[in-house]
């Protein structure tokens, strides 16, 4: 996640949250907290451009992927005032889950989970072994629940969370802080892209009813985000 004194970022997983926050880092005006995993500390100083972005950038130690009652515990933590709003990005579940599919088709996954090629286990061997249709009634999104997924979308304190529809995120940025201008969202890069995945996922119609099943929830927290766009933030 990342806090600035204007939003919280909450960093709901596989939807583009390592680009926003390399945009936020670079974009906003004055201190920015990272809050990641130890071990990714190193890779948190990789997303700022500029030397005066990398000055007012901040790590912490914590969680990358919170929901807001965690971020309040972690900000709180850090000495740090709760912004008055925060934003999460709601993406379509059919997407969200091809996308975890290539994810965990990752070499670099397997060796941050600690497998390897010839030692997979859980949604990286399904992901490898298996088809789409067959990865998504075997493996959980991260292993959460449609109700812990839906969690992430619970404001637990703040005053206003906006929920953004993946579809509308750039307008969405430019709209909540274009007025900060230190950084073009055109250089807003997927950091996070399956892209050495070649082969195209199919998805059957039957798939796609089981996921809008499996996760009513997470389906209808991103059709109200869809319709309701960016501008009425």
């Amino acid at each position: 996640m990342l806090y600035h004194e204007d939003a919280l970022f909450i960093h709901v997983p596989k939807t583009a949250g390592m680009s926003v926050v390399r945009f936020l880092v670079n974009a906003l005006d004055g201190p920015v907290t990272v809050f990641a995993p130890a071990r990714a500390k190193e890779h948190t100083f990789s997303l700022p451009a500029t030397d005066e972005a990398r000055t007012k950038m901040r790590f912490v130690a914590g969680r990358r992927h919170g929901t807001c009652d965690a971020a309040m515990k972690e900000i709180e933590a850090a000495g740090l005032a709760p912004p008055a709003c925060a934003f999460a990005i709601a993406r379509d579940p059919v997407s969200l889950m091809v996308s975890y599919y290539k994810h965990m088709q990752k070499p670099a996954v397997w060796k941050w989970r600690g497998q390897s090629e010839s030692k997979l286990s859980g949604a990286p061997r399904l992901a490898v072994e298996g088809t789409f249709d067959e990865f998504v009634r075997g493996a959980d999104f991260y292993n959460m629940t449609d109700d812990e997924i839906a969690d992430y979308y619970r404001p637990h304190g703040f005053a206003r969370l906006d929920i953004v529809a993946l579809d509308h995120l750039n307008n969405y940025l430019q709209h909540r802080f274009g007025h900060h201008a230190a950084f073009d969202l055109s250089k807003m890069e997927h950091r996070n892209t399956s892209r050495h995945i070649k082969e195209k996922v199919i998805v059957s119609d039957e798939t796609r009813a089981f996921l809008a099943e499996k996760y009513p929830r997470l389906t209808a927290t991103y059709a109200e985000a869809l319709e309701r766009g960016w501008q009425k933030f």
